[in-house]
């Protein structure tokens, strides 16, 4: 619900909080536009699973309930609705020429915050395979990937919706075997904790398929997955005093980053160049890219290029377009 209140609770219009009940799940206030605050709670089974729409009177008189110890008046209602959890997974995602993204391929609660969030990475999933393919720089096959990446990718969201979402109802799943007794909060904070990196889209990955897949086995340092977003490492540029992060050095431009590892530099009279059987090795790589038929010719605006040597313990960056 939104609504205008008035209540005790200290610093209620400061920033959202989550109320621990024992009878309403995990309550949440969270002040928003025009003065108004948004109240969501787990509606008890009497009042809202009788058969019977409940009215604006009652769901405000839960309301207060909801919120207690602290007091809750009703200046004025702007809506109130209720919903039932669904957790829903399209069958496929991809069908001929049709695709399926964001609601309309999965649904799940809002306990997670993540119906926005996972329509957008459906969205840039697809919108760069599919420019691919209409540009001709990519074999259509590559279409089949969305479905096998984010249809992956919502299943393991909706797992994740039905433990917050029960917990937030005060049930702890039977799969996570607590104790008798436990805390239902802790355990919320702790699926929290352990998704996190999921839930800001770092941690979310794909396995290995026709996009993702090792060359080779020393084709890929070992701290860098395939499918799995690069570690974001600290670089030094030549002359730099300090320290620059990976993802500073490569803005998304809409192009594709190439890193080269080109190997380990030695010190040089003229300061510092790559060992004789890396600069061996990273000439042969030149001159392959710059053959007339090589993709760097036909495809040049399409990437960019990040090349990092290795200098003791740390890597040394040179960049460019080419």
């Amino acid at each position: 619900m939104d609504a205008v209140v008035r209540t005790d609770m200290p610093h209620s219009r400061r920033a959202g909080v989550s109320i621990e009940s024992i009878e309403h799940g995990n309550v949440l206030w969270t002040p928003t536009d025009n003065g108004r605050t948004r109240i969501g709670f787990v509606c008890p089974p009497h009042l809202c699973q009788n058969g019977e729409s409940p009215t604006a009177e009652a769901i405000m008189a839960e309301a207060k309930k909801a919120v207690r110890p602290f007091t809750l008046d009703f200046v004025e209602l702007d809506w109130w609705t209720v919903y039932a959890i669904g957790q829903r997974v399209a069958d496929k995602f991809k069908d001929g020429p049709v695709f399926l993204a964001g609601d309309a391929a999965h649904t799940h609660s809002s306990g997670a915050a993540q119906g926005m969030n996972t329509g957008i990475h459906d969205a840039t999933n697809l919108a760069w395979k599919l420019a691919g393919v209409l540009k001709g720089w990519l074999h259509e096959s590559v279409l089949d990937t969305y479905d096998a990446e984010r249809r992956a990718s919502a299943q393991h969201l909706i797992q994740l919706d039905r433990d917050i979402a029960s917990l937030i109802s005060g049930k702890i799943p039977s799969h996570l075997n607590a104790p008798p007794g436990a805390d239902v909060n802790s355990y919320l904070d702790q699926v929290f904790t352990t998704n996190a990196s999921f839930t800001v889209g770092l941690g979310i990955s794909y396995t290995e398929n026709v996009l993702n897949r090792r060359a080779g086995a020393s084709a890929m340092p070992a701290a860098a997955l395939v499918g799995h977003r690069a570690p974001d490492v600290a670089l030094v540029l030549p002359g730099a005093v300090f320290l620059r992060r990976l993802y500073e050095l490569m803005p998304y431009s809409g192009k594709f980053w190439i890193l080269i590892f080109a190997g380990a530099l030695e010190a040089v009279p003229a300061g510092a160049a790559l060992t004789a059987a890396c600069a061996h090795r990273y000439l042969a790589l030149r001159r392959a890219l710059d053959a007339p038929g090589a993709f760097t010719r036909t495809r040049a605006p399409v990437f960019a290029f990040l090349t990092i040597p290795r200098a003791g313990g740390c890597a040394a960056v040179r960049r460019g377009a080419r």
